[in-house]
C-alpha cells in the first residue's frame, strides 16, 4: 500500500517537474547543435583516411612489440584516468567543503 502511494506520488512530481522545466528543456535543446552528423562524419574520415593507415603501420611491426605497446598504452591511459578522476574528486570535495553552511 505505501508502495503504490510512494509510486503514485513520485510520479505526480515527475510530471509536475517535467511540465515547469519543458521551456528550459526546450531552450537548450534549441541553443546546442546536434551533433551526431558531426561525429558520424569524424567517425568515417578516421575509418576511411587514418585507419587503414594505422592498420599498415602496426602490420610492419613485430608481434611481440604491438603486445608491448598495446599494453604500454593500456597502462597510460588507466594511470591517467585514475589521476584525473582522484583530482577531480578532490577538487569537488574542497569545493563542497567551501560552500558548506554547518
Amino acid at each position: 500500500m505505501i508502495k503504490a502511494l510512494l509510486n503514485g506520488l513520485l510520479s505526480i512530481i515527475t510530471s509536475l517537474l517535467n511540465i515547469f522545466l519543458l521551456p528550459i528543456n526546450a531552450l537548450l535543446e534549441n541553443v546546442f547543435p546536434d551533433m551526431s552528423n558531426a561525429i558520424s562524419t569524424f567517425n568515417t574520415f578516421v575509418n576511411t583516411y587514418i585507419g587503414g593507415t594505422l592498420s599498415y603501420f602496426f602490420s610492419i611491426l613485430p608481434p611481440i612489440f604491438r603486445n608491448l605497446l598495446v599494453l604500454w598504452f593500456t597502462f597510460v591511459i588507466a594511470y591517467y584516468g585514475i589521476y584525473y578522476t582522484y583530482t577531480g574528486i578532490i577538487k569537488i570535495w574542497s569545493i563542497i567543503q567551501k560552500i558548506k553552511f554547518w
